[in-house]
């Protein structure tokens, strides 16, 4: 195997942890916003 394809397959795989880290980041946010969203909106409600 050349070092060109071994740079290849690792560039690869680091582009694939790195999609797959950022898509748990972005599940992370929305997760955290939306139960951010529901406690204001259980405050609120449990006000009236």
């Amino acid at each position: 195997m050349t070092s060109a394809g071994l740079s290849g397959q690792v560039a690869t795989k680091v582009r694939f942890v790195e999609i797959l880290f950022t898509t748990l980041l972005v599940l992370a946010g929305v997760a955290i916003t939306w139960f951010a969203v529901y406690v204001v909106y259980r405050l609120y409600a449990d006000q009236r």
